[in-house]
């Protein structure tokens, strides 16, 4: 069994793309981890996939303190 990290842009459309890799993948065993924001958990886990959230990204990238 290998890991993959899927490391899309926060976008719909470069998520959706990867969720059938995904699928595929933890279809075959693999273990599969997208680092995203929680808003995309429900696609990533129906894919079979792991979200690894970023805190306090809702609404854009992190800031700078």
């Amino acid at each position: 069994m290998s890991r993959f990290l899927f490391l899309p842009a926060p976008a719909h459309g470069h998520v959706n793309p990867t969720l059938a890799v995904a699928a595929e993948l933890t279809g075959r065993g693999h273990e599969v981890t997208y680092l995203l924001p929680a808003e995309f958990r429900g696609p990533v886990e129906a894919a079979g996939a792991t979200l690894a959230e970023i805190p306090g990204f809702p609404g854009g990238p992190p800031r700078r303190r």
